[in-house]
């Protein structure tokens, strides 16, 4: 899952990328283009509702640049988180069996002692 989510956000992040750059640079294109057929300055009125196109044009286009940035690094970072938490799930239980390895190994070795203790004394009664 964890490589799955850091694989979506680099996905997303240059999905955003190329198309908020593609569709900027056709939005200027076309405002340009309009211009040069018009043969009009900048500014003027004839040009205002060209103006207000490439506006909002590069408002949708750097919405989806920093959209797709902002998306694509979340899920980037919870791919990461998640891989760090299962790094660390893994060593603590790791950890863990150790300890439990390390607490069971005295009691064996208290169990040895009594039962070799033990058939000892059965071979002293069985002789007697």
């Amino acid at each position: 899952m964890k490589g799955f989510l850091i694989m979506l956000g680099v996905a997303i992040l240059v999905i955003s990328l190329v198309g908020g750059s593609i569709y900027l640079s056709g939005s200027y294109h076309n405002y340009e283009s309009r211009l040069r057929e018009m043969g009009a300055q900048p500014g003027s009125s004839v040009t205002l509702f060209d103006q207000t196109k490439w506006q909002l044009a590069q408002f949708v286009g750097v919405g989806t640049i920093f959209g797709g940035l902002i998306f694509g690094s979340m899920l980037i970072g919870l791919g990461w988180i998640g891989k760090t938490l299962e790094q660390v799930r893994d060593l603590l239980s790791g950890e863990a069996a150790a300890q439990e390895a390390t607490l069971e190994a005295p009691s064996r070795s208290q169990e040895a002692p009594a039962a070799a203790f033990s058939r000892e004394h059965v071979g002293q009664t069985q002789r007697t």
